[in-house]
């Protein structure tokens, strides 16, 4: 741990990358789509009742689209306005993770655990590709401190606390936000014995608190589809929007209720984790392995908080019929407290020349020189042309890594740091250039920036068979999709529209022979966020990419 205010200095670095990706693009399918329900809401004004595209939203409560569109009412619309919420979020739960750690091990555990968290790819990702899981995983580990902290010293304000971090948690994503502290709390108290906070009363006010917290949300819920059953939503019949919101979104997913579902496999999540908490991922594993074996010994002496909290939501998730990679990031936290812990009990014992300090020596120098190649390979070959500044840093950090990882002669010199420069390094390339190059290639914004700099108004712009949140989140407008000939007939019997479609619907356009194509923009296409290998090279590119159009349009005249 470094001392006075140089301990500060990581987490400033850690801000500065976020604050980068705060001005990259919003991200289709889901970044995209949460930014636009948020610019909706504000335009709208509807703030218990959720949509999305003018139709009922059922699948995500409402914590990031109030603070999103708060964020836009302040800021303007914007991508770092939409971003910005999250982002601080972080950093609540990075602080809330080293005092967890603090907590329940010392402070330089609880420091190690902030930077774990802060410095994994995983959350390197969630702060420029926004979706709920900043939120979610911030206030659900406030939450668990807020417990852990009122646990030891009976003070009201921790309990008042961990009731506004568990309603928060439910209001990003559902009782996932309450499961999780009671997992990781409950575990620790039942293999512990300690059967005084098992049943003490004041949980039933917490809960009373969440429960009056959260009851907005569930008045809308009650206002928009129990009053109104039948709505159906995604295929399913909706009889109560509150009952699908307590159970059959979360709960749904592993009883099958739940229409949601995917042949992954059980291990989905075991290859997740690995990359997703690089460059972590080893000292967690031989960490937490250290940890089981130890509360295995003396279960009554360990903390079952980060064992409890981690391993049976993993498990949940595991089981679920439908799963995506940041579902379990909301666990991350707790991985981050464990190798927080790990790697203060490694700092005690290891001498620099011993063989687990030599073993630690060449396993965080694998990574270092993975991430080195792999970033270089997409800044020199993939995406070419990074500009000066961002090779000045990412050249000063990716050095310090090695000077560190070859000439370190403290322990944390050679375990630590040089993991995280380096993922600092990678990061810095990926924010400031990599995904900017990347998402040229995401059509949407630049139609949307094409026709609003022609003065084009939004109710003259249709699409065609073909279409992405984010051409209405930078639209600045709702965009009307339109999916057959007589229907777009029908609308340019009004005057002439700007059709924003694909190769298929142009063609159908010009084989029909009933509209005229005035003037056209042709737009290169790819869906970034699946990625593949003849993508990333250039040799290959321009055949995996599609063309997007913004045709002027009107009838053809008859002879």
């Amino acid at each position: 741990m470094l001392s006075g205010r140089e301990s500060y200095l990581p987490f400033i670095a850690l801000l500065l990358i976020y604050i980068i990706g705060m001005f990259i693009d919003v991200m289709d399918v889901d970044a995209s789509q949460y930014a636009s329900i948020s610019r909706e809401m504000l335009e709208s004004g509807e703030y218990l009742k959720l949509y999305n595209r003018y139709e009922d939203y059922l699948d995500k409560p409402p914590l990031l689209f109030w603070t999103a569109a708060l964020s836009n009412k302040l800021f303007g619309i914007s991508n770092f306005s939409y971003k910005l919420p999250s982002v601080l979020f972080t950093l609540l739960g990075l602080w809330s993770t080293f005092r967890l750690g603090e907590l329940l091990y010392n402070r330089r555990a609880g420091y190690y655990a902030a930077l774990v968290l802060g410095s994994c790819q995983a959350w390197f990702l969630i702060n420029h590709d926004v979706r709920t899981d900043t939120i979610l995983a911030g206030s659900t580990i406030f939450a668990i401190w807020q417990l852990m902290a009122y646990t030891q010293t009976n003070r009201l304000g921790y309990l008042i606390g961990a009731a506004f971090g568990i309603a928060g948690a439910m209001l990003t994503k559902g009782p996932i936000g309450l499961m999780v502290p009671a997992l990781a709390l409950g575990t620790h108290f039942l293999i512990r014995q300690e059967w005084r906070q098992v049943f003490k009363w004041q949980w039933l006010c917490m809960l009373a608190i969440v429960a009056l917290l959260i009851s907005p949300f569930l008045y809308g819920l009650y206002l928009q589809y129990d009053l109104e059953p039948g709505k159906v939503i995604n295929s399913m019949v909706i009889s109560s929007g509150i009952k699908f919101y307590l159970w059959t979104q979360s709960f749904g997913r592993l009883t099958g209720e739940n229409s949601w579902k995917d042949d992954s496999s059980v291990l989905f999540f075991t290859h997740t984790f690995l990359w997703s908490f690089l460059p972590w991922s080893i000292l967690f594993l031989i960490g937490f392995w250290e940890q089981v074996k130890a509360a295995l010994k003396k279960p009554k002496l360990q903390e079952w908080i980060t064992l409890g909290g981690f391993v049976l939501p993993f498990i949940a998730f595991s089981l679920s019929k439908f799963k995506l990679p940041h579902y379990i990031y909301v666990v991350f936290p707790l991985a981050a407290v464990s190798t927080g812990a790990f790697v203060d009990r490694l700092l005690d014992r290891a001498e620099p020349n011993d063989r687990m300090s030599t073993v630690f020596r060449w396993v965080q120098g694998l990574i270092v020189f993975v991430l080195l190649l792999l970033v270089l390979l997409l800044v020199l070959y993939c995406f070419p042309g990074m500009a000066w500044w961002i090779w000045i840093g990412f050249t000063g950090l990716a050095l310090s890594a090695l000077w560190l990882l070859f000439r370190g002669t403290k322990v944390r010199n050679h375990t630590i740091w040089p993991s995280f420069l380096m993922i600092l390094a990678a990061n810095l390339a990926l924010n400031g250039h990599v995904y900017p190059k990347l998402l040229q290639y995401q059509s949407y914004k630049k139609a949307a920036l094409d026709l609003r700099s022609k003065g084009i108004a939004p109710e003259d712009i249709v699409t065609f068979k073909e279409g992405m949140h984010s051409l209405d989140f930078y639209s600045r407008a709702i965009i009307v999709n339109i999916q057959d000939l007589d229907q777009l007939g029908e609308r340019l019997s009004r005057g002439a529209l700007w059709v924003y479609t694909n190769e298929a619907g142009k063609e159908e356009m010009e084989t029909s022979g009933r509209f005229k194509i005035q003037d056209y923009q042709n737009y290169q296409h790819y869906h970034v966020t699946q990625l593949t290998l003849p993508f990333l090279n250039p040799a290959t590119r321009a055949k995996t990419l599609k063309t997007r159009y913004v045709l002027l349009l009107n009838m053809q005249k008859q002879e």
